[in-house]
């Protein structure tokens, strides 16, 4: 029992981790001041949402965001070292860098614990911002009764 709520605990740590360095990584280079910016070609100013069939997904490359890449390999680097499975980093919905380790694919799921709260606020201020959810109703309007058991 004890080994399953270790085993528990090292995955909700991990995802923690993986959350936090995720936003971090986020802030650090919304923030960075006096760098130039080296852009072989034209940043995207639209966001892109992936086909719902099919497994393309477009990506671009870090440098053309003028992203400092010895500083996101060492992120890479600090996260794969540190038992994470997966790593992936999106600009305007396009893929910067994706990894995995221990075994993890791209299909593989995994509980990913506090991160499900920050899908399901973003998926809610969507929802309320095109109208389809007034917040001042109770869930159940929208679930029924008894969601919660």
């Amino acid at each position: 029992m004890q080994l399953i709520q270790n085993a528990k605990y090292s995955i909700m740590r991990t995802n923690i981790l993986f959350t936090i360095l995720t936003f971090a990584l986020s802030i650090f280079y919304s923030c960075k001041k006096d760098v130039p910016n080296p852009v072989p070609s034209p940043m995207p100013s639209t966001y892109y949402y992936p086909p719902l069939t099919g497994s393309a997904w477009e990506t671009i490359n870090p440098t053309v965001l003028g992203w400092d890449t010895n500083k996101l390999n060492g992120l890479i680097n600090y996260v794969g070292a540190n038992n994470s499975t997966a790593l992936i980093i999106l600009y305007k919905g396009r893929i910067v860098t994706e990894k995995y380790w221990l075994g993890a694919t791209s299909n593989t799921s995994a509980r990913i614990f506090s991160a499900s709260k920050s899908v399901a606020g973003f998926l809610t201020g969507l929802a309320r911002e095109q109208g389809k959810l007034d917040i001042t109703k109770n869930v159940s309007f929208y679930l029924g009764t008894g969601w919660s058991n």
